[in-house]
């Protein structure tokens, strides 16, 4: 009855009218409206504190998808990752969240001179896709070309069988792409001590694999998403280069990253030395100034995926890419 009733909300909301709303929602507005006037009249006013207490988590609950078919997929502010050459992504619903919530991103690197960087928590019980993502890349950034992204469960502290599932996860997306296994990075999001469905996991990446498009960005965005208010993307444009981001974040905002997942994206011709650097010190200015609750999550994790596409080599890319660090940590903040 409550979706019902949120539904019917949200449609009134959008201007859909009261002609759109069905028999059900519109007794279920009934309904809501007469309960509101007993509680007044019985002297229950205390009753109407209750949908500013539980609205935000409501609207978390039942969070409104917009349709990313309209043509607000040509927007680069809200493709993120896509909003630059070189790469393809794509948001699916794989089923290891509620029916139809999107909890599956996947981005791919197109890009003729791949490159990654990335910055992850200090937290002592990391879980396994930042212990994995980090060997990955200690043995060779460059040359990589995509990362998986899940939410709905954090992976970890689930000991060994967590990590082979990591490693799994990295081998379908490796596979289903025909690239190496050492070319893919994993992240997780969500409950920390929930072992991944690796049934939804694995047959979900072979979904995504076939989905990636130019203009999957956007729906990246949703797919990791957990108790986030909105997605928060931003493209940022420099002097012969794009810069791409999406991102998610909520509660549990300390230094050292904040509980992060970022995937940052350009079509700038870098280096994987000087990727990483701009990286850090981009998310020393920005990121790890974040501060809400004092406390460090065990998946914080900031990934930078350069396409060189435009062929540029920056001169200033750090500044560049703190600028776009920045604009993201205000959004993060004010969800």
């Amino acid at each position: 009855m409550l979706e019902i009733f949120l539904d019917s909300v949200q449609k009134l909301i959008n201007g859909s009218g009261f002609m759109n709303l069905t028999g059900g929602q519109a007794l279920m507005i009934l309904v809501s409206f007469v309960l509101m006037y007993l509680a007044i009249g019985r002297g229950f006013e205390p009753l109407l504190l209750l949908p500013i207490a539980f609205g935000p988590r409501i609207r978390r609950i039942y969070r409104h998808q917009p349709d990313w078919s309209c043509p607000v997929k040509k927007d680069k502010s809200l493709q993120g990752v896509t909003s630059v050459p070189g790469f393809k992504a794509c948001g699916i619903a794989s089923g290891m969240r509620r029916k139809g919530r999107k909890d599956l991103a996947l981005v791919l690197n197109t890009g003729k001179n791949p490159v990654a960087a990335g910055v992850f928590t200090s937290n002592r019980f990391a879980a396994a896709p930042v212990l994995y993502s980090q060997a990955v890349l200690a043995k060779g950034a460059s040359g990589m070309r995509s990362v998986v992204l899940n939410s709905g469960s954090a992976n970890a502290c689930t000991g060994e069988n967590g990590f082979k599932d990591t490693v799994a996860s990295a081998k379908a997306v490796a596979k289903a792409l025909e690239i190496d296994p050492r070319e893919v990075l994993v992240c997780s999001t969500g409950m920390i001590g929930t072992p991944l469905p690796m049934d939804k996991m694995l047959s979900g990446i072979e979904t995504a694999a076939t989905s990636l498009s130019e203009e999957g960005g956007a729906d990246a965005s949703w797919a990791i998403l957990t108790t986030d208010n909105e997605p928060k993307t931003v493209h940022y444009q420099a002097e012969g280069y794009q810069i791409g981001v999406i991102a998610k974040v909520a509660g549990m905002l300390a230094p050292a990253l904040a509980t992060m997942l970022c995937v940052i994206t350009t079509d700038a011709l870098l280096d994987a030395e000087t990727a990483q650097k701009a990286l850090e010190l981009a998310c020393a200015k920005t990121f790890n100034r974040l501060d809400s609750d004092g406390c460090m999550s065990t998946n914080d994790t900031v990934l930078l995926l350069a396409s060189g596409e435009s062929g540029t080599v920056p001169s200033g890319f750090t500044e560049a890419l703190t600028q776009t660090c920045a604009q993201l940590a205000r959004k993060l903040a004010d969800d």
